[in-house]
């Protein structure tokens, strides 16, 4: 019994650990881009037309990644930037763009891209929703930090991202989730218009961890709900790491306490 016990927290607490390290690889690897130059990358806009990504320069980009076919995520995160753009003071509407580059080149071709931008704004001045080939968006996403994975048959798992690029090229700021608000938004790209340092007003990294890994999409609402039970299980596994710790220490001391016991009966 007490064997089983033993290898069942292990595996749990191994399994718990390496789903805590997978989180913090990703992130790490996205704050690494952050102060790089992003190259002249050749993208292709849902009018057909081939845009060089220094067009952007002397602008204020904020970037995603999406991809039609996405089911939640991208949806979200679409209509918070749609609301905003629809929205925009005409002083920032002048000196920004965002910019979002699909992650699925073979089936998002310009036309359906343009078709899919109506859906989410009418200022299409200010949004370009483009692809490129795969050569390029693996550069891309690899010099950007972003991290995804192609699961098959159109579905991809992604990181809930936004990224701040200055009128320069240099990435400033990642902004992790999915729904945002428009006073955030807007706050956060008047800073970058202006060159002043970004607040982490769109919370924090961790919190933003909560959302993405212990939420579940509600397609009502097109908005992410914290589950409860999610939550619970993650309560769960760690107080499951706890009690695996305090076991072991237990016996430690215990054995511990034997030996100084018998030496000192000697």
């Amino acid at each position: 019994m007490t064997r089983f016990f033993i290898c069942t927290m292990l595996a749990v607490s191994l399994s718990f650990a390496s789903s805590v390290l997978a989180e913090k690889s990703v992130l790490e690897i996205s704050e690494k881009s952050v102060g790089k130059v992003v190259a002249n990358y050749r993208l292709i806009d849902q009018q057909g037309q081939h845009i060089p990504f220094n067009t952007f320069r002397g602008k204020a980009v904020l970037l995603s990644f999406m991809y039609i076919d996405c089911p939640d995520m991208c949806i979200t995160t679409n209509n918070s930037l749609g609301d905003f753009l629809d929205n925009i003071s005409p002083e920032l509407s002048e000196n920004f763009v965002v910019v979002s580059i699909s992650l699925d080149p073979t089936n998002d071709t310009p036309e359906r891209l343009n078709e899919y931008s109506l859906d989410f704004s009418s200022n299409h001045k200010n949004w370009y929703f483009t692809t490129t080939d795969k050569g390029t968006l693996s550069r891309i996403v690899a010099d950007l930090g972003f991290t995804y994975n192609d699961l098959g048959d159109g579905v991809m798992e992604h990181l809930g991202r936004l990224t701040l690029i200055n009128s320069k090229g240099v990435v400033v700021h990642h902004i992790y989730g999915a729904e945002f608000g428009l006073s955030e938004l807007e706050g956060s790209v008047r800073e970058l218009v202006e060159g002043r340092d970004i607040s982490d007003r769109l919370a924090g990294v961790l919190f933003n961890e909560v959302l993405a890994y212990c939420s579940i999409y509600d397609p009502d609402s097109k908005t992410y709900k914290l589950d409860k039970g999610l939550i619970f299980a993650a309560f769960a596994n760690w107080m499951l790491v706890m009690a695996t710790a305090v076991y072991f220490a237990r016996n430690k001391i215990k054995s511990l306490y034997l030996k100084v016991k018998s030496l000192l009966g000697k």
